[in-house]
């Protein structure tokens, strides 16, 4: 499991390791124990932890780059947007490179 993503998705979301056990109905201590790698969290924790983190498996366990996790969420959203819109955020994210 890529703990140090774990670690960088939960603080982004601004949750503290207590936050996480309490979504996810489990110690705190589990939670320590899955960032240091010393053990790894059940199926049914690992979709809980995906669901709490809005993230997939795939980047849980290393298949997927946290950095593919954030491109497909944005081509996700993007997908929902109105062909102007599309063009407005084309036009914004050229003028931040």
């Amino acid at each position: 499991m890529k703990w140090d993503e774990l670690i960088e998705l939960r603080i982004e979301k601004g949750l503290s390791q207590k936050d996480v056990s309490d979504l996810l109905g489990t110690h705190h201590s589990q939670i320590t124990h899955w960032e240091t790698g010393n053990r790894t969290p059940s199926i049914k924790n690992l979709k809980k932890l995906c669901t709490a983190l809005d993230t997939t498996p795939n980047v849980l366990i290393g298949y997927e780059s946290l950095d593919d996790d954030y491109s497909n969420n944005i081509i996700k959203l993007l997908n929902k947007l109105s062909r102007g819109d599309k063009r407005l955020i084309l036009q914004l994210s050229r003028r931040m490179l």
